[in-house]
């Protein structure tokens, strides 16, 4: 069974990183997300808590809690972590 999309909603590439600015994933990721088996859709989960900590941008605040709360129902991070 395929994962949830941690997809939010907010479709634009950084420039400098190459991933998008609402979920972490690059452009890849994106294209073949439905085209990858549920292993493959974790692994790319797996990848996001990381970027997203990496990001020190103002005004990420919302971006991140809607992640977070998609990351918390595909289970890649637990509601009560301090995870970015």
């Amino acid at each position: 069974m395929p994962l949830v999309s941690p997809c939010i909603s907010v479709c634009v590439l950084d420039k400098t990183t190459g991933l998008c600015f609402g979920c972490y994933r690059s452009i890849d990721e994106v294209a073949q997300w439905r085209l990858l088996g549920p292993d493959a859709q974790l692994e790319v989960l797996n990848k996001l808590p990381a970027r997203m900590a990496r990001d020190d941008r103002p005004g990420q605040e919302e971006r991140k809690a809607k992640l977070r709360r998609r990351l918390v129902i595909a289970e890649v991070i637990d509601e009560n972590d301090g995870s970015p």
